[in-house]
């Protein structure tokens, strides 16, 4: 910053001439300039201000190109996305009694796997005490993604790891009880991560606890559940609960030609898929089993 003279003259063919001269004052231009990393959706980056000038204050002006902006000098910002987007950041940086100077740079924000949920099924033909796993979308749609590796830990029995479409994995579990399961999904360009942590029951008791008179089908179940008995239980109604207890669905049973009630269709194609439980009562008794409900792709 500082002043300077400046001579202005004009020339006529005719031989006149003037001049003016102005005392000018210069100032200052800072530079600016930032860093950052190209950040997973959900994680939060920092950009990193690495603007300069020979003097003075700079205050600054972020514009996210996302409708936020920032007046910080070295701001934190997450951006959540569902496919790769970039992002064109503009920083501008201001000198007190100075001039300003900006830069624009592209950022590239990676999207995570879309396949971080899973679902968890008895598989007792793999093993006795057998449970399939398979990547699950946030639309209930089971099966793996390409470009995805999977890794699969259940507590107490080991971990397994699968990638792409054929991702999914059957444990033997060695006996019935409640074991933590965990998906770690990785994108395998970018290394973003997602993961998900859930409970799985397996209780082989179930399998057999509807066999004194009543028969449900098929199992597992993507669409209609069906339920008969015979006519000497006199079973009347069926609830349908979710894995914490809640109740999701209910009626009575139909009567058959014989004005006997015995059966029941029960639509489930609504249901996210997961494991639920199922109890028929009459005047023999509540029966309950566990019911397998899969999304149709």
């Amino acid at each position: 910053m500082g002043k300077t003279k400046v001579v202005f003259s004009v020339n006529l063919d005719n031989g006149c001439k003037s001049l003016i001269t102005k005392e000018l004052e210069v100032l200052l231009q800072p530079k600016a300039a930032f860093s950052n990393l190209n950040p997973c959706s959900g994680d939060p980056v920092t950009f990193i201000n690495e603007s300069t000038t020979l003097s003075g204050k700079m205050t600054y002006f972020w514009d996210f190109s996302d409708n936020t902006t920032s007046t910080l000098e070295s701001p934190k910002k997450t951006f959540v996305v569902k496919q790769s987007t970039n992002y064109n950041i503009t920083l501008t940086a201001y000198l007190a009694g100075g001039c300003a100077d900006s830069i624009t740079k592209t950022v590239s924000v990676q999207e995570l796997p879309r396949t971080c949920d899973f679902f968890a099924k008895p598989d007792y033909a793999f093993a006795f005490f057998g449970v399939n796993l398979e990547p699950m979308d946030d639309n209930s749609l089971v099966g793996g993604q390409a470009g995805i590796d999977y890794s699969w830990l259940v507590n107490g029995v080991g971990t397994k790891t699968s990638k792409d479409v054929n991702a999914g994995v059957s444990y033997d579990l060695q006996q019935d009880g409640l074991y933590t399961i965990t998906l770690q999904s990785t994108v395998r360009g970018s290394g973003c991560i997602c993961s998900k942590t859930k409970q799985f029951q397996l209780n082989r008791a179930d399998v057999r606890s509807l066999q004194n008179g009543v028969s449900v089908y098929p199992n597992p179940v993507s669409d209609v559940l069906h339920i008969q008995t015979n006519e000497s239980g006199n079973f009347n109604q069926w609830a349908l609960y979710n894995s914490v207890g809640v109740l999701v669905l209910n009626g009575g049973m139909s009567s058959n030609q014989n004005g006997i009630q015995n059966n029941a269709s029960v639509d489930v194609s609504g249901l996210s898929a997961g494991i639920y439980m199922l109890k028929v009562a009459g005047g023999t008794g509540v029966y309950q089993q566990s019911i397998v409900v899969g999304s149709a792709r």
